[in-house]
């Protein structure tokens, strides 16, 4: 498995979103980690591969990645139990496997390092976010236009429904907890828009018609 100077293509979708870019960036520089794991198999290898080259495209839309405190917090406290507890926890796992004997032919062995390719896969992401990350100052912000840490309610104006976003950047986004990324197709038609504006947004299911109802800022 030698390290070439060759170029490797990848394309990868924004969060929340169906924007897409495409470079190509040389292969080399995602081959940091795999010289010191020689036990891992060749799918292992091919996946960790396939989502580092992701960490150099993370984040296009705000770099250095943009997020509130909170996110932070939350990226860094999930980082440490990965460097301790979750290396522990497949270290374990390997031994364990280890102990059933030829490892060429060992299925527990085989996933083992298939989940430690993954841990180590998003150890690297979250060092690199964290690395990169510009928190967010909330006394600076706008609250009279939607920016980035605003909760902005808004109506559809077809069906009267009324529902509030968080606008973060894209590490912290979460549709499930309605905090969406200032990159999505509704953040970015959102964004700059004041109290009483309207936008036409369009998503997977058509197009939405949306008034601008409240703008806070994010606690």
């Amino acid at each position: 498995f030698a390290c070439h100077k060759s170029t490797l293509p990848f394309k990868i979708s924004a969060i929340f979103g169906t924007k897409k870019r495409t470079d190509v960036l040389p292969k080399r520089n995602f081959f940091v980690r795999i010289p010191y794991q020689p036990q891992y198999t060749q799918s292992s290898k091919r996946g960790y591969i396939r989502e580092v080259t992701s960490l150099n495209n993370t984040n296009t839309n705000d770099s250095p990645s943009t997020m509130t405190r909170k996110g932070y917090e939350k990226l860094m406290a999930e980082l440490v139990e990965l460097r301790s507890t979750g290396r522990a926890e497949i270290s374990r796992q390997l031994e364990e496997a280890r102990s059933f004997g030829d490892l060429s032919e060992n299925a527990e062995y085989a996933a083992a390092k298939e989940e430690q390719a993954k841990l180590e896969t998003r150890i690297s992401r979250l060092e690199f976010q964290l690395s990169n990350a510009k928190i967010l100052d909330s006394s600076s912000i706008d609250a009279s236009r939607v920016t980035l840490g605003t909760t902005v309610t808004i109506q559809d104006i077809i069906n009267s429904q009324k529902f509030s976003y968080t606008i973060v950047g894209s590490e912290e986004s979460d549709p499930k907890a309605s905090k969406i990324s200032s990159s999505s197709p509704v953040g970015q038609a959102l964004l700059n828009k004041t109290v009483g504006d309207e936008v036409h947004v369009k998503v997977p299911r058509g197009v939405r018609h949306l008034r601008v109802m409240d703008i806070s800022i994010l606690s």
